[in-house]
Parts: structure tokens; sequence; C-alpha cells
């Protein structure tokens, strides 16, 4: 496994860098529904651009932990989730090969930093989720994340387990975290 995962200590929260096989998938998935960076406005600044396609896109998700933290979720087109801290380095690097691989141009730092600033802001406003490091409960179910690039977890009911991209809650990967074994039935 790549060693994506370094601390920022500074802010105190986890940092990601991003997997280029993320990179390629997110290409394809972003943006959406009318927030396509083929056709910007030139008009608008970059900052607005990156925003617009973030929050017209029907597989993306802003939202705020318990903690006060902003993240955006993304839905892949294999059907996994991906959670990210909005103020996570990897973020960042993603939102700005996005606009790099929609427009052909480079978000210069301040503009990503102001797109990131005012995405917090929808997020701080959007729904508010615990986050769950490896381990959750919900709907009579333990889940368990099995910290590898398929972003699956293990289910485990009263009536068995089973491996799932369907997670109901929201897993985060701090510095550390290694893939577990992938679980066989017998």
């Amino acid at each position: 496994m790549d060693n994506q995962y370094e601390r920022n200590l500074s802010s105190g929260s986890e940092t990601k860098e991003v997997p280029q096989q993320e990179m390629d998938e997110v290409k394809d998935t972003l943006p959406k529904n009318g927030g396509s960076m083929t056709h910007v406005d030139e008009k608008k600044s970059v900052a607005s651009q990156i925003v617009d396609a973030i929050i017209m896109n029907d597989n993306v998700e802003l939202w705020h932990s318990d903690e006060g933290i902003g993240y955006v979720s993304m839905h892949y087109l294999n059907g996994r989730y991906v959670n990210r801290a909005l103020k996570d380095k990897g973020t960042k690097q993603l939102i700005s090969g996005i606009y790099h691989a929609k427009t052909d141009k480079v978000a210069n730092s301040s503009a990503l930093s102001d797109a990131i600033t005012v995405l917090e802001g929808y997020a701080m406003n959007g729904k508010m989720y615990p986050t769950f490091i490896r381990v959750a409960h919900s709907d009579n179910a333990i889940y368990i994340d099995l910290g590898d690039k398929t972003y699956d977890a293990i289910k485990i009911t009263s009536s068995g387990w089973e491996v799932t991209k369907d997670i109901p809650v929201k897993f985060r990967r701090p510095k550390g975290i290694r893939p577990l074994p992938f679980p066989e039935k017998g």
C-alpha cells in the first residue's frame, strides 16, 4: 500500500495525499449537472468556477462533523464513497487536479484556498454527521472499515457478515491506518 497519509501537526487534522487511482476515477466523475468546467464562465473567478462545479454535482456532498470540521464526500462510479476533510492537503490536490483536467488551466494557490474556504461554509450549513475511525455502529449493525483502496467495509449483523460498499456512516482515515486482510467465509 502506498503511504498516502501524513500528519499536519500545525492544524491538528490529518492530511492525505491523493492516490493516482483516485485522481483517475474522479476526473470522469466531476463535475456534472450544470457544473461542467469545460464551458466555464470566464467572467467568474477561478475560485467561483471551482465552487460552482462542486456544489452543482450530485456525486458530492458537503457536510460537517460533530467536531465542526468541514468534509466533502465523493461518490465514485464504482459505488464507493470517499470522505475527505476540506482542509486536507489531498483535498486541495484533488480539486486542483480536477480543475486542470477539465479546463487545461492551473488554479493558483490563492484561488484553491478561497474555494475551499467557501466550500467549508457550505459544509457547515450542510448536514452534521459523526465521524468514525475503523469501527462504527448503525441500524443494528457494526461496520468495520477495511482501510483499503476499495473503501469497502464489513457489515456485521446478528445473521452474519458481508463486505459492502453501502456504508451508512462516515469513516475517516487518519495517519497510520493500514488495510485489514480481506475476510474469507469459512
